[in-house]
């Protein structure tokens, strides 16, 4: 225990408003803000765009990216390793996104759809499997061009976030002040709307 303290950078602080007795102490907990023996990570990010030329009717980009993620943790030497992604509140072991922006000059106009892959809730002894989490999101704009004057190059852009509406799986909890979803993956935030404009100097 004394040398256990010897490596505290404050020393002992002592707040039971008793005498300190080691015979007393029942746990110790390390509260650094990472306990590890060892991390192994490893993945594939895929990325793939295709260009269209359409002539009078504009280009037209496709693209999309999909990544796969495995990591696991082991705590210290002496015990087992487990598994960090798939697991809820870290990364899932798939990701991805696909769109197509179609660009008519001064128009432009884009969909992208967003996954996120489904993970396993392993916070209790009875496992629970997370479903994924899929959004669409919906953009368009339109930029002025006169030559001259106040109107020029300003752009007005018009999205939709979440156009589906998708909502985060419920997820287990033991306390109930925490948010009953993987905020780590999952976005409470529903369908939204926006709207903005910009001017170009």
């Amino acid at each position: 225990m004394n040398a256990l303290i010897a490596t505290l950078p404050g020393g002992l602080v002592n707040e039971t408003g008793g005498s300190f007795d080691p015979s007393n102490v029942g746990a110790i907990i390390d509260a650094a803000i990472r306990n590890t023996e060892r991390q192994r990570i490893r993945g594939v990010d895929l990325t793939a765009n295709y260009r269209l030329e359409l002539g009078r009717a504009g280009k037209l980009l496709l693209t999309g990216a999909a990544s796969y993620l495995t990591s696991n943790q082991q705590l210290a030497s002496n015990q087992p390793v487990f598994p960090l992604a798939g697991t809820v509140f870290h990364p899932p072991h798939w990701h991805g996104h696909a769109g197509a922006v179609w660009d008519h000059k001064p128009m432009e106009l884009s969909a992208f759809v967003n996954y996120v892959g489904s993970t396993i809730d392993n916070q209790f002894p009875t496992m629970d499997r997370i479903g994924a989490f899929t959004t669409l999101d919906l953009s368009a704009s339109f930029q002025t061009n006169p030559v001259r004057g106040p109107l020029r190059n300003i752009e007005v852009r018009f999205s939709a976030l979440n156009v589906l509406d998708e909502k985060p799986h419920f997820l287990r909890n033991s306390f109930p002040e925490a948010a009953p979803f993987d905020s780590t993956n999952e976005s409470p935030v529903g369908r939204f709307l926006g709207a903005s404009v910009r001017k170009i100097w």
